[in-house]
């Protein structure tokens, strides 16, 4: 017979897996992403778009270019969330919380996943061989406050942005916004009904597609002074690199008389893998 730990233990990997299909992270699958890593970083690369050579001479040699390869370099971290219930938590109330505070970690480290994926996209970016030059996000890939909040212009430009840059365009283009710039967007009277139908859809937290974007809510992005950041990138502009999915466990902690304890960690990081597949726009709030 297994003992009450073991069914407290199963209990919680139970709800670990109920969590990940009913609390996700709203950016994880929308990026690109390597796991199994195995180290403190791992480095995304592309190869850069190259000219063609004309042949300006008869029996002309061919010259041979080396391939414009661009590598970036995630550097993973360690994050958790652990809390504990207090043996005299159980004596005073009557309904089992365990299952409230399994799923608890769970949620700390989906939200962490999603803010570490919003900082790399505008923040520092390491790049070169060692992964050591760091890059900022370039002026070209942001898209001013200018004193207005969301717009359809600014939307506009953003798609402009990743059309210069020859971004495919079947690749799944996202747009994170917050809840003050989706007031924005339906506010705007020269949006089609349909486009304003499908936006109306993000109230309850959807993720809906209008104007060339696949537009997730959320409540992560970065705010200063009266500017919050929008982010808007292709699939293959972010990276995410995965060490140790989460894992969580529960057990019993002697030194605190035996309190209950669920436990929850990863080791993540992310980065920008392509400055002209992430944009960054301001917006007006506040």
């Amino acid at each position: 017979m297994g003992t009450i730990n073991e069914f407290y233990n199963k209990q919680y990997e139970d709800n670990i897996q109920m969590g990940a299909q009913q609390i996700l992270s709203k950016f994880r699958d929308r990026c690109e992403v390597k796991t199994g890593v195995v180290g403190k970083s791992k480095a995304f690369g592309y190869v850069d778009k190259e000219d063609a050579r004309e042949k300006n001479s008869r029996h002309s040699k061919v010259v041979h270019d080396d391939p414009n390869n661009v590598r970036c370099t995630a550097y993973l971290k360690y994050k958790y969330k652990s809390i504990i219930q207090d043996p005299d938590d159980s004596l005073k109330v009557v309904a089992d919380i365990k299952s409230v505070y399994a799923k608890t970690p769970l949620a700390a480290l989906n939200r962490a996943m999603d803010t570490a994926l919003l900082l790399a996209a505008r923040g520092t970016k390491y790049t070169g061989e060692n992964g050591t030059t760091e890059e900022a996000l370039p002026t070209a890939s942001k898209i001013a406050v200018n004193t207005t909040g969301q717009t359809l212009a600014k939307i506009i430009a953003t798609l402009e942005k990743f059309n210069d840059a020859n971004v495919p365009e079947e690749e799944p283009k996202f747009f994170a916004i917050g809840p003050k710039q989706l007031t924005d967007l339906l506010n705007i009277e020269k949006l089609t009904s349909a486009d304003y139908a499908t936006l109306k859809a993000l109230v309850p937290g959807k993720i809906v597609s209008a104007l060339g974007f696949n537009f997730i809510l959320s409540t992560l992005l970065a705010k200063s002074g009266t500017t919050r950041y929008n982010i808007a990138w292709a699939q293959s502009g972010l990276g995410l690199a995965i060490g140790q999915d989460i894992v969580g466990r529960i057990s019993e902690l002697p030194e605190y008389h035996y309190a209950w304890g669920a436990y929850a960690s990863m080791f993540i990081g992310a980065t920008r893998v392509q400055d002209v597949k992430v944009v960054e726009i301001g917006t007006k709030e506040g």
